[in-house]
């Protein structure tokens, strides 16, 4: 077996922080450095402890893309349809996310990429330097986030854009998604069927 690759220490502490958020919190991505709560997606399972954990740190900011505000209002509802019980809608965001908007986490710099399909306001975070994905609901390894949610503007066609997207990034990009384990970008373009042209098609 071979030993795993020696990893630069900023790297080291990015993914050590990540697996430790996927075992503990799958729904939410805490950026160490600067308390913050950045939301790749509004579904349920992204948000259902939001109000609780603002009121816990209102000083940490919550950002949010402004196309997923009305997925956000829908909480109560989609906690009923998925059978969640009463969940507590939260206070509209403090920061909107925009494409290409730069993020820094202490010595890190993460880039906003909007990635719609699974939901209209879904974003990915990109750390460049640590070569590092943080995908939401866009990709997992081997398949990708539901586009079929009624009344939550799902759309394949916008999926499909924003999987050509990602998959422009190196190969070795390491992909952690809200679901499932790490892979990479060249991993998931060489296996994974959703990333096969007899999917995506043509661009």
């Amino acid at each position: 077996m071979r030993s795993p690759r020696p990893q630069p220490p900023a790297r080291r502490c990015v993914l050590r922080y990540c697996r430790l958020l996927t075992r503990r919190a799958p729904s939410t991505i805490c950026l160490p450095c600067r308390p913050a709560r950045l939301r790749p997606a509004q579904h349920i399972d992204h948000v259902a402890g939001l109000a609780e954990t603002k009121a816990a740190l209102p000083d940490a900011p919550v950002y949010l893309h402004p196309e997923d505000l009305f997925l956000l209002k829908t909480v109560k509802a989609q906690g009923m349809m998925f059978g969640m019980g009463a969940v507590t809608t939260p206070a509209p965001p403090d920061v909107e996310l925009q494409d290409a908007q730069r993020l820094a986490v202490g010595e890190l710099s993460f880039e906003v990429l909007h990635t719609p399909g699974h939901c209209p306001g879904h974003v990915c975070f990109h750390c460049e330097t640590e070569g590092v994905l943080l995908a939401g609901d866009l990709l997992f390894a081997g398949s990708i986030g539901r586009t079929d949610f009624p009344g939550m503007g799902c759309s394949v066609p916008d999926m499909k854009a924003s999987l050509r997207r990602v998959m422009q990034l190196p190969a070795e990009t390491l992909v952690m998604a809200g679901h499932n384990e790490v892979t990479s970008i060249g991993a998931e373009t060489a296996s994974n069927p959703y990333l096969q042209p007899s999917f995506l098609g043509s661009a």
